[in-house]
């Protein structure tokens, strides 16, 4: 999810009941910013030789748990997720809340089973709180834990570790690559700096320069 999100952990992590929906994106801006670069609604496809993605949902992200220092999501007395801004907001808004699309299939239909499971506890009332935004997609996963996995999974594979986080810089710097457009892949990102964003243009043109200096022997 990191990969085609690019989210980071902490924000993935906190997604809940209330962060994610099916059908169309209603906000106009960004919606605007995913016609141009051929990126549509699953149901709007006519000719799929025509779009670059689809997007089956999305994901509305206005705040990160609150975790206090800890790896693990903390909550009050009621059950209810401590949460705080997103990284370089000031406080937790509608203005501040970004759009991510889901646009791989696989995942999509991962996640609405997540979201079953959570509707299910929320109907139960399996906490105290009736708060959706407490009732989380990925219960029970914590930093510590997958990171170790992680660890272990390029050590098996015999590949240098990376960090969850790279799978948010691959991220930024597909969504440059493909489309070209800034303005789409720091609403994406939820990046408000071009300084911060440019990293992934610097990533995708050193990229380009590498493959175009090797040798081709095509047999």
């Amino acid at each position: 999810m990191l990969f085609w999100t690019g989210m980071r952990f902490n924000e993935a992590i906190g997604i809940s009941l209330a962060d994610i929906y099916k059908g169309d994106i209603s906000r106009d801006s960004f919606k605007n910013l995913l016609w141009r670069n051929r990126i549509y609604f699953n149901d709007e496809i006519k000719d799929v030789s025509n779009y670059l993605y689809r997007y089956f949902g999305f994901f509305t992200l206005s705040s990160q748990p609150d975790n206090n220092g800890s790896r693990n999501i903390t909550r009050d007395s009621n059950g209810k997720v401590d949460r705080k801004p997103l990284k370089s907001k000031k406080v937790i808004s509608e203005r501040n809340t970004r759009v991510v699309p889901i646009v791989n299939d696989e995942l999509w239909a991962n996640l609405v089973l997540r979201a079953k499971d959570s509707y299910k506890n929320w109907k139960n009332r399996t906490l105290i709180t009736s708060d959706k935004s407490s009732y989380l997609l990925f219960e029970g996963i914590n930093k510590t834990t997958t990171t170790n996995k992680l660890k272990k999974a390029f050590k098996q594979c015999g590949i240098r570790y990376k960090t969850w986080h790279c799978c948010r810089h691959t991220r930024g710097t597909f969504l440059y690559g493909k489309t070209g457009d800034k303005a789409l892949s720091m609403a994406w990102l939820g990046h408000s700096s071009e300084r911060v964003h440019d990293k992934y243009l610097h990533t995708y043109e050193g990229l380009m320069r590498e493959i175009k200096s090797k040798d081709c022997d095509w047999g």
